[in-house]
């Protein structure tokens, strides 16, 4: 810093502020002539250290920190003097930069403690179907060969029929509102589901479970979801996820926006009744499943784990 007429006005700060040190008990008097050597950051600012003088000083400290020669900067950015004189405002801030705590190693299992697990046949996982159709279709077809195979490998699985959900509908990858479809029809179409799957899955002496999850989400109390439920969610987060900011032009109605919340709480109320501790689910799912991971880690401080399977999209 070049004094001017004020004179070196930064390196008076810095005896300022060594001064206020000293008075307060944290600093030596002795230390007073090295307090700016060793605390200081000086050279980047004009005379006066308005605000704007320290804009350049950021670079620097940055620098400074990655290299590990600093943990942390204060930029002091005193008020205008005659601003200050000439009128009641005050453009004075100050602002503190420092290092974070750097990458911190994931909490929870690793992968290949997921795959082991799954290898040993230790997951009981779950795959949900909405009844939006009275006959699964091919992309259903996928899920349940791979229901089967983890099966066979002595997983258990749970067929989850969205009696419940399917009275909102999944916006994942629509561009508009699916059809409401009546109780009747709903119920028709679980029927139908329900034959088509046990030709593929073993439902015998427990192998695997089909559970509706209307039993659950029919008799829910509005109030109380709100309260125990829709307080694990940041709609900031929810409004982030591609399911949702697709639909932002055409529109996304408050009974869509629930949906996640819904599957969210299936895989809460699995995770309890039946130890489910995985899902699996279509890449459109993935912003769903996560919900379900977080909400069971918020209200039982558990691991539970979400894997994707590629959608079919064409013949290819």
């Amino acid at each position: 810093t070049k004094p001017a007429g004020a004179g070196d006005v930064p390196l008076a700060n810095y005896k300022m502020i060594a001064a206020l040190a000293v008075k307060k008990g944290d600093l030596q008097k002795a230390d007073l002539a090295k307090f700016t050597v060793e605390h200081g950051f000086t050279g980047w600012a004009p005379t006066q250290g308005h605000i704007p003088s320290g804009v350049p000083c950021i670079g620097h400290v940055r620098n400074a920190i990655m290299d590990g020669k600093m943990k942390r900067v204060m930029v002091i950015g005193k008020g205008s003097l005659f601003l200050g004189r000439m009128t009641n405002l005050f453009d004075g801030v100050s602002f503190v930069i420092q290092a974070n705590s750097g990458a911190e190693k994931a909490a929870g299992v690793s992968e290949e403690e997921i795959k082991k697990m799954i290898n040993e046949g230790k997951a009981t996982f779950y795959i949900g179907f909405d009844p939006t159709a009275d006959s699964l279709h091919v992309g259903h077809f996928m899920a349940l060969c791979l229901m089967k195979r983890l099966q066979m490998a002595g997983n258990k699985p749970i067929a989850l029929l969205g009696g419940g959900t399917g009275m909102i509908g999944d916006p994942s990858g629509k561009s508009d509102m699916r059809k409401m479809l009546t109780p009747e029809t709903i119920q028709h179409n679980i029927d139908c589901f329900k034959k088509q799957m046990s030709r593929f899955i073993d439902f015998s002496d427990g192998k695997a479970i089909m559970v509706n999850n209307a039993d659950w989400l029919m008799d829910l109390n509005y109030i109380d979801v709100l309260r125990e439920v829709g307080a694990c969610f940041s709609v900031n987060k929810m409004l982030s996820f591609e399911c949702y900011k697709q639909r932002w032009e055409r529109g996304l109605t408050f009974l869509e926006f629930n949906y996640m919340i819904m599957q969210s709480y299936d895989f809460y109320m699995l995770y309890q009744k039946y130890g489910c501790n995985m899902q699996f689910g279509g890449d459109d799912q993935w912003a769903n499943m996560l919900g379900g991971t977080e909400l069971i880690r918020k209200k039982l401080g558990k691991d539970a784990h979400a894997m994707t399977i590629t959608l079919l999209l064409n013949s290819e």
